[in-house]
C-alpha cells in the first residue's frame, strides 16, 4: 500500500498533541501557512522517506480466477526512513514548562500504547531519537526557550499492477539445430 502522508501527518501531530499537553492549534507542520503562534508551541517536520538499503522487493502472485487480463499482480515492496524533526518553543528558558521539558514529555509518550498503535495504524514505526537539544537562549527576563528533537521512524511503501499471462508466442523465421 502506497504512503499516506496525510495519516503520517495526523499520527506526528496527534502525538506531539498528547506527548506535550499543547493544544491542537498549538501544534503544527512546518510548512503551514498560518500567523505567528503565541507560545508555547511545537512545529514538526516530515520529510520525504527515504530507501533504507538496497532495491526493493518484487513480488508476483497468480489469481486464477481473477478476471482475463488480471491475473498475475506485480508488487513492489520497500522499506522506508525518515527523521522527523520537532522544535518546541516557550517564553521561559529555565523552570517548568520550558521547551526541553515539552520535547522530554513527548519523547516519553512515545512508549505509551495508545501513541505506538496511533503511529502504526498510520504505518509508522518509532525506531530512536538522534538528536534532542536545548537551544534556549538568555534574552529578556526570563529568556526563550527552544529545543529541537529528531526522531527515526520506518514504514514500508509499495505499489501492485495486474497483468495477465503470456497467451501465445508467435515465432518467425527457422530454427537450427546449433
Amino acid at each position: 500500500m502506497a504512503l499516506d502522508f496525510a495519516a503520517i501527518e495526523s499520527a506526528i501531530l496527534a502525538w506531539l498533541v498528547a506527548g506535550t499537553g499543547l493544544p491542537s492549534a498549538s501544534v503544527i507542520l512546518d510548512m503551514q501557512k498560518l500567523p505567528q503562534l503565541g507560545m508555547p508551541y511545537a512545529v514538526a517536520r516530515v520529510p520525504e522517506p527515504k530507501r533504507v538499503a538496497g532495491m526493493d522487493e518484487l513480488r508476483h502472485s497468480d489469481t486464477p480466477h481473477a478476471p482475463a487480463g488480471a491475473e498475475v499482480t506485480t508488487t513492489v515492496y520497500g522499506v522506508r526512513e525518515m527523521v522527523v524533526s520537532v522544535k518546541a518553543f516557550t517564553l521561559q528558558a529555565t523552570g517548568a514548562g520550558t521547551a526541553r521539558q515539552l520535547l522530554s514529555q513527548a519523547q516519553t509518550a512515545l512508549a505509551l500504547p495508545g501513541v505506538r498503535d496511533a503511529l502504526s495504524a498510520a504505518g509508522l514505526a518509532f525506531i530512536d531519537v538522534e538528536l534532542f537539544q536545548d537551544l534556549s537562549s538568555r534574552e529578556g527576563p526570563l529568556g526563550q526557550g527552544r529545543a529541537v528533537m529528531d526522531l527515526r521512524f520506518r514504514c514500508a511503501d509499495s505499489a501492485s499492477q495486474t497483468d495477465t499471462y503470456i497467451e501465445t508466442v508467435d515465432a518467425t523465421g527457422a530454427a537450427s539445430p546449433e
